[in-house]
């Protein structure tokens, strides 16, 4: 019994040997079919490249055959060039070198002009600047010596405004400043509001000027509240900063001290 199993188990393994050896021999075949019949492609790829080089250089050759004869048949049936028509192509090729090199000369020096007109532009804006902030600080120097001994700042919940070394500058960071002595400084409102009367908040811009206008304008808005305003004499131009119910006597007092700097000029 155990015999027989065995003769089973081995017969069966040479039969898979055997059908495992046929296709690796097949596979093999096929894989050399394929590597014949790419070097016969390959092969025939180089012939036809052989034979389109060939070909090429035989039809390079006659071409070169046909020119060089034409050029024989022309050397032969062209008439002589004189000397004078000669000189002629040599003055006219001299002439449109000497065109080109005036219109480079032209160029160049054109840019050279406008190279040197954008540094004078440049010097003169440098120059401006350079003379705008000395002026700056000459002003800056005098208002600070003639009204520095005063100073004042009033901070309110919805505004500030400050007296500092000549100037009177409106708010935070980037500050509206003007010089102390060209500021029209005054506070409108709180216990005076409801003194004001129509004819006084309708005519305020006749009255006061910008100021006036704007007090009015400003009052007319909010009749409860109070405010600083400063105007600019030069220009007219006005602003204006709130001021709170507990912020009156703050207010008062940096109005006073501002009319105490004008009093120094």
């Amino acid at each position: 019994m155990d015999d027989d199993y065995a003769a089973r188990l081995k017969a069966e393994r040479d039969r898979k040997n055997t059908e495992r050896d046929a296709k690796t021999a097949a596979k093999l075949a096929e894989i050399e079919a394929k590597g014949q019949e790419s070097r016969a492609r390959h092969e025939a790829a180089i012939a036809d490249i052989k034979d389109r080089r060939a070909a090429q250089k035989e039809a390079s050759s006659w071409e070169r055959a046909q020119t060089e004869a034409i050029q024989r048949r022309r050397a032969i049936t062209a008439p002589a060039v004189p000397v004078d028509a000669e000189q002629q192509v040599d003055d006219v090729v001299a002439s449109k070198q000497q065109e080109k090199a005036a219109r480079a000369a032209a160029k160049a020096e054109r840019k050279a002009e406008k190279k040197a007109a954008r540094s004078e532009r440049r010097a003169e804006k440098r120059e401006a600047f350079k003379a705008e902030m000395e002026a700056q600080q000459e002003e800056a120097a005098r208002l600070r010596a003639t009204y520095g001994r005063v100073h004042g700042s009033f901070t309110g919940k919805n505004g500030s405004v400050t007296l500092k070394d000549g100037y009177v500058k409106i708010g935070l960071g980037l500050v509206t400043k003007i010089p102390v002595e060209h500021a029209a400084v005054s506070f409108e409102g709180g216990g005076k509001t409801k003194r004001i009367t129509a004819t006084r908040v309708v005519t305020g811009g006749v009255l006061l000027g910008p100021l006036g206008a704007a007090a009015g304008a400003a009052l007319r808005k909010d009749k409860a509240g109070a405010w600083i305003f400063v105007c600019d004499t030069r220009t007219g131009h006005v602003e204006q900063v709130p001021v709170m119910p507990k912020e009156v006597g703050q207010a008062i007092a940096f109005v006073a001290s501002v009319e105490s700097a004008q009093r120094l000029a």
